[in-house]
């Protein structure tokens, strides 16, 4: 199954170091929680709704609450939004695939995709996508 973006995350400085579980980046440290929110917030259309700081000797974690609200209405996709990977597609790897849209970067308008199968996450432009339709 695609991992599809969650309504809410909760992240803290006590997490484990390892990739987007959205699209395999590498900014999910929680020795670098401000670099984590800024890709969660740029990439994936959260917003901040909570920052506890934690203790200062350690016992409480920092803690970071997050809501999914989606990207600029300027964006070709929504979140969470089942996609077809056209038969043409750049990264051959991908097409024919279907796939949930999960992540969006404005400056070059690429569309974090994932899928059920390996490779489970990919990068792919906009032109390279359709909206899935229920005939197929």
């Amino acid at each position: 199954m695609a991992t599809p973006l969650r309504d809410t995350i909760e992240i803290t400085d006590s997490d484990m170091h390892r990739p987007c579980v959205f699209c395999g980046g590498p900014e999910c440290d929680p020795d670098e929680m401000d670099l984590w929110v800024t890709h969660l917030v740029t990439w994936h259309g959260y917003k901040v709704t909570e920052d506890a700081p934690g203790s200062a000797n350690g016992e409480r974690p920092r803690v970071i609450r997050l809501q999914q609200v989606g990207w600029s209405p300027h964006a070709r996709f929504a979140a969470n939004q089942r996609v077809h990977i056209r038969a043409g597609a750049f990264q051959r790897e991908y097409a024919g695939r279907l796939g949930t849209v999960v992540g969006w970067n404005p400056s070059t308008s690429e569309f974090a995709v994932t899928f059920a199968d390996k490779p489970t996450s990919g990068v792919l432009l906009p032109g390279d996508l359709e909206v899935q339709s229920s005939s197929r």
